[in-house]
């Protein structure tokens, strides 16, 4: 899954685009082997503040009916990084097949959405918002229990409203210490358990950083093989800034990121 941002604030500043270069990005992640290409205008990183519906539709609707009209839905589909549940509908209106939904709330409303229209979700373990996320962040000794009491009751709602074509994603990130990121992953076997398709963002984070000690624009090889390990241990959807590096580096280690594969 290929992320693209319409945000000028996003983490990292070389993954934000403009109108045009965001189009353009689309179809270049696609034609490099991104099944998915995840939509984000609105930036979730940590302090970051939160927008209205309104303004984050402003950024969308200028992008969502061109590449509707552009990209090969046969090869790529598109997904939104959204929580607003008046945006997930106005985007299915332009072809968007996904929610992701970065805060994890319990939005009754944003489940009916995506059950009406008949949308594939994912469903992001996260407790708090962006702006206060890492002032509670949880520790490694409760984060995998956390996380499993969470997915509890989000399945258990995803089901009741008939929502069967989910993801689960432990947020890294999110609300955890980097001990806590490394547990995570170290243990995704046993959150696969729960279900059998597992979303991760761990590209160029600030995992990676404490990790490599880089900054964010020379995180790559550090990406792709904490990318690697994720998928290893469980990972079916692995979100990403760089498609074509990660493709390439999958299929070097025998992994198959085509478009009829299982990964």
């Amino acid at each position: 899954m290929g992320v693209v941002n319409l945000t000028p604030d996003s983490f990292w500043s070389d993954s934000r685009y403009k109108e045009d270069q965001a189009l353009e990005k689309c179809l270049s992640m696609s034609s490099e082997g991104a099944r998915w290409i995840d939509i984000g205008a609105e930036s979730t990183r940590p302090n970051s503040t939160q927008l209205t519906h309104e303004e984050e539709w402003e950024r969308l609707e200028r992008l969502l009916p061109k590449l509707e009209n552009k990209i090969d839905k046969k090869r790529t589909k598109v997904s939104i990084d959204t929580y607003h549940p008046e945006n997930a509908i106005k985007a299915s209106d332009y072809g968007v097949d996904m929610i992701n939904d970065p805060l994890g709330i319990f939005d009754k409303k944003m489940i009916k959405v995506v059950s009406q229209k008949k949308l594939s979700y994912i469903a992001n373990h996260s407790l708090w918002p962006p702006k206060t996320m890492q002032e509670k962040a949880l520790k490694k000794i409760d984060v995998l229990e956390n996380i499993k009491s969470f997915f509890l009751h989000k399945i258990k709602l995803l089901k009741e409203n008939n929502v069967n074509n989910y993801y689960l994603d432990p947020g890294i990130g999110f609300g955890k210490t980097q001990n806590s990121n490394v547990e995570i992953i170290n243990n995704l076997k046993d959150l696969k358990k729960m279900n059998q398709k597992i979303a991760i963002g761990v590209s160029r984070k600030s995992l990676i950083g404490e990790l490599t000690n880089k900054d964010v624009g020379e995180r790559l090889q550090g990406s792709l093989f904490v990318g690697l390990w994720s998928v290893l241990n469980g990972t079916t959807l692995l979100r990403v800034h760089d498609v074509k590096e990660t493709v390439s580096f999958m299929d070097s280690w025998g992994i198959d990121c085509s478009i009829n594969s299982t990964i």
